[in-house]
């Protein structure tokens, strides 16, 4: 069990939602190719990992670390389409990662505690773009 594995759970997750939208995973724009540019109609995300800082839980043998981070998806759409493109796939993100929710990748379990939307950013030329912030629990 890892954090990697952690965010690999969250990862899946993500993709299995928002299967028919890109998704800029973290350091992607450390390819080769460059920073990732879509197209001038497309809507996509970004995902970020913000793990936090780990807590000591139990005792002995049992002993766990316990990290309480932010995972953040940032819903990128064309500003031409307005709010309602982008309401809809955080409604996408917001049954997917429902409080409560608990996915496994490699036996490594992450729960999700909070679901809440940032303002919204519009710093980019032509774009709307609005970020998600999902609290999470990981016992690594």
């Amino acid at each position: 069990m890892s954090l990697i594995d952690a965010e690999s759970a969250l990862n899946v997750l993500l993709a299995s939602t928002l299967s028919g939208y890109n998704i800029v995973f973290e350091n992607m724009g450390d390819s080769e190719t460059g920073p990732y540019e879509p197209a001038v109609d497309e809507t996509y995300v970004e995902q970020n990992w913000l793990p936090g800082r780990p807590v000591v839980i139990g005792y002995g043998e049992c002993t766990k670390q316990r990290y309480l981070g932010i995972y953040q998806v940032t819903v990128s759409t064309p500003a031409y389409k307005g709010k309602k493109a982008s309401d809809d796939v955080i409604a996408l993100l917001e049954t997917a990662f429902d409080i409560g929710t608990a996915v496994s990748y490699n036996s490594q379990t992450v729960r999700c505690r909070e679901f809440y939307t940032g303002p919204p950013d519009r710093s980019q030329p032509g774009r709307f773009r609005v970020p998600v912030n999902i609290r999470f629990q990981a016992d690594v």
